[in-house]
């Protein structure tokens, strides 16, 4: 819900409570117990509309950090794989372009994050039967690409 969406809510719920507590004062007046009772219904509606749209959007929050996670994790053990090869070959360039920690993939943007997945595929494709020594195969990579489509599609 947005916050004019719980102020009113907020709102209504007052007057329940405030309507419930002098129910003595109207229960005999039928047109506001008609009113009442409608105004009740509508609240009813409105919160199990808000459990639902909540729980949507619960979920498919999971899913996506879940994607991020996962897609971060391949990529710092293939970005350590090439970074290590660059090292050993003395290959700088490749090294620093590669040089991503785990907490620059967790604290950037969803766009940004994209962006470092496609640099450290295309660095490992340029060597990628280089990295079988270092325990990257060319379906370990393979598997990166298939996780920046997926998550292509939740941004």
């Amino acid at each position: 819900m947005t916050k004019r969406m719980e102020n009113k809510m907020s709102m209504y719920t007052s007057v329940l409570k405030t309507t419930n507590f002098h129910e003595d004062v109207w229960r005999n007046h039928q047109g506001f117990v008609e009113i009442y009772a409608s105004f009740v219904n509508q609240i009813n509606q409105i919160r199990e509309l808000s459990k639902l749209k909540e729980a949507q959007i619960t979920g498919v929050t999971k899913d996506k950090n879940q994607s991020l996670s996962d897609a971060a994790e391949k990529a710092i053990k293939i970005a350590s794989a090439v970074y290590i090869f660059a090292s050993v070959t003395g290959n700088n360039k490749l090294k620093d372009r590669v040089a991503y920690s785990p907490s620059d993939l967790k604290y950037c943007r969803d766009s940004v994050f994209i962006d470092i997945l496609n640099v450290i595929v295309t660095a490992a494709n340029q060597i990628v039967d280089d990295l079988e020594l270092y325990g990257i195969s060319r379906s370990d990579v393979e598997e990166l690409e298939n996780e920046i489509e997926h998550l292509s599609t939740l941004f």
